[in-house]
């Protein structure tokens, strides 16, 4: 996570595990977990207006999950 921490602000990802296996509050980037049924584009694609409105209220260390 450290590479990315110093690449990017914000990580999206579709683990919904990741809050489990990390203590995510002590990363320095925002993570955003996609909820879908299926991890396929046309279901992700879904969440695309949801997450345009998380974005801007992203801070470090936040995590945010869309479901659809």
């Amino acid at each position: 996570m450290t590479l990315l921490e110093s690449r990017f602000d914000i990580f999206i990802t579709v683990d919904r595990n990741l809050a489990f296996q990390n203590p995510t509050r002590k990363f320095k980037i925002g993570i955003i977990v996609l909820a879908a049924p299926t991890n396929r584009m046309v279901d992700l694609k879904k969440l695309v207006p949801s997450i345009k409105k998380i974005l801007g209220k992203m801070k470090p260390g936040m995590l945010e999950e869309i479901f659809e």
